[in-house]
């Protein structure tokens, strides 16, 4: 006798802790559907102002990086490089400006 009344505790308390799991998961999952919900709105609304942006522009064309001209290579990779050297410049002149504030802050 004393056995079933340990067993049945044990078999009620397991079924109220699965009931108590099942409760929270399906809260859980409900709450995830409905931030899936949101998120799928939120998607298609930024979906519409890309179609409409992209609307406005005309088809993309593919451009190579090089020509088989090597003039016109040689101008357009100078050209590159012009706008490397200054954007390298511009970063330096932060960097370095940044650098001056903090040794005027340490000293």
């Amino acid at each position: 006798m004393l056995w079933f009344i340990v067993w049945s505790v044990l078999v009620v308390a397991t079924l109220g802790v699965c009931f108590l799991l099942w409760r929270r998961l399906y809260h859980a999952a409900r709450a995830t559907m409905v931030e899936v919900d949101r998120g799928a709105g939120v998607f298609a609304g930024l979906t519409d102002q890309v179609e409409a942006l992209r609307g406005d522009l005309g088809p993309f064309v593919v451009r190579p990086g090089l020509s088989h001209d090597p003039v016109e290579a040689r101008t357009r990779v100078t050209a590159l490089r012009k706008e490397r050297q200054l954007r390298k410049d511009r970063r330096r002149r932060a960097h370095s400006a940044t650098y001056e504030r903090w040794d005027a802050h340490s000293h």
